[in-house]
């Protein structure tokens, strides 16, 4: 679902919410409608709700025709009144004005779990960096929509999408495509974890994502690559946030300025990073690879030493 911010005069306004008013009033009278047949048709006087009755007993074919039938009919009359557009969500429609960095607010509920839908799939108008990331075979759609939310948002424009709980976790080039593509373009601003009956047809856990895109241009990952050169060349951090970006990952880590800049230098020797903890796990790596061991019992390393 779609929503743009609305900039129009006072007489405009007016005349939606006039719509909106008629769409109310339309929906309850076709609703109480419903009520009412279905309280007839099982041919019930008194006060019980019909929802309190076996759903196996009560939505016969019949009945459950006429229930689509008031879908169907409500679904049009919200169509002529409202602004709602039917179409592809990974598609740009120009005329339709869904366009890149055209909407304020998305709130979404894709599709995930497709087995083999690139075969099928015909998106026009548009073009899609993390479809590679998906095999022929592959199921994983709801990757896609990620990076159309991206798309879609304005700078600063918030987004709620419902995606499963296996895009945050799963290691496989796509997964971490998407997990790359919502760090390089939002601030993540709360994570909500669904059960996994939350949805009955799907046994899937799920996860409600609130993310709220960038303000850009300077685009936010230009800026932190540049101060990441900074700190590991070792340049004088005075630009942006390339201090504050120094202190929290020295903190993060638990290293101190001098044992990183001696790191950054190349003046400590392998034995002094396995004095740092934080090192000395990499150190650790180093020397149990393979090359490493056999490189130690050649007689030209030995003699280094003499």
């Amino acid at each position: 679902m779609y929503y743009e911010a609305k900039t129009n005069e006072t007489k405009e306004i007016k005349k939606n919410r006039k719509k909106v008013k008629i769409t109310s009033v339309i929906f309850l009278v076709i609703l109480s409608n419903a009520v009412f047949y279905s309280i007839i048709k099982m041919g019930q006087n008194n006060s019980k709700l019909f929802m309190q009755y076996d759903f196996q007993k009560v939505l016969n074919v019949e009945m459950v025709t006429y229930y689509i039938s008031v879908i169907v009919f409500i679904s049009r009359i919200a169509r002529l009144i409202g602004n709602i557009i039917f179409g592809d969500g990974l598609e740009n429609s120009p005329e339709k004005q869904i366009e890149d960095s055209k909407f304020d607010i998305l709130v979404a509920n894709p599709p995930y779990s497709v087995a083999a839908f690139k075969s099928h799939l015909q998106v026009k108008n548009n073009t899609l960096e993390l479809l590679s990331k998906i095999s022929n075979n592959g199921s994983e759609i709801e990757v896609l929509f990620v990076e159309r939310i991206a798309q879609l948002l304005k700078p600063g424009g918030i987004a709620a999408v419902i995606l499963p709980v296996t895009l945050l976790s799963k290691d496989s080039s796509s997964y971490v495509g998407a997990r790359e593509y919502i760090l390089k373009n939002f601030y993540i601003r709360s994570i909500v974890q669904l059960g996994s009956k939350t949805f009955g047809a799907t046994g899937n856990n799920t996860v409600i994502m609130f993310l709220e895109k960038y303000s850009e241009p300077p685009k936010r990952m230009d800026l932190v690559g540049d101060s990441v050169t900074a700190i590991m060349c070792g340049e004088e951090l005075t630009d942006w946030e390339d201090q504050a970006i120094y202190n929290g990952y020295l903190a993060q880590i638990g290293v101190s300025d001098e044992e990183y800049q001696g790191f950054v230098s190349e003046s400590t020797d392998i034995e002094g990073y396995s004095q740092i903890e934080y090192f000395k796990m990499y150190v650790d790596l180093f020397v149990d690879l393979a090359e490493i061991k056999h490189l130690k019992k050649s007689n030209r390393f030995k003699r280094l030493d003499e």
